[in-house]
């Protein structure tokens, strides 16, 4: 008997921009893989989290898109699962915005500081 292939998790969590870890539930996020396509797609939780199980570790990369009302959409890339991790964790943080000033072209845009 084969033993079963070992199951590998992301879990990514949310935050506003204004108020630093405060959960946003009822984002949709949507899971994509590289050469694939979306995947999987579920809400956030009352507490902003979600999780997607039974990910293999594969060469190719995850990524996600998250979208609610009220706040720009957002993308993390260049995630990868690796063997020997159960989980991969990430805060996102969403930028809030007024109903119908949501266009991309209208967020915030953050400058890194030079170093020295």
């Amino acid at each position: 008997m084969k033993p079963p292939s070992p199951q590998f998790f992301l879990f990514l969590g949310f935050s506003t921009l204004l108020l630093p870890w405060t959960p946003i539930a009822g984002a949709t996020v949507t899971l994509y893989m590289q050469g694939k396509g979306p995947i999987a797609s579920q809400k956030t939780k009352a507490d902003g989290a979600f999780s997607f199980h039974g990910l293999q570790p594969r060469s190719e990369e995850y990524w996600v898109a998250i979208a609610r009302d009220g706040f720009f959409s957002e993308e993390e890339r260049h995630l990868t699962i690796s063997p020997g991790l159960e989980a991969v964790y990430a805060p996102i943080t969403m930028e809030s915005c007024d109903q119908g000033h949501c266009q991309p072209h209208l967020k915030t845009i953050r400058v890194m500081p030079s170093c020295a």
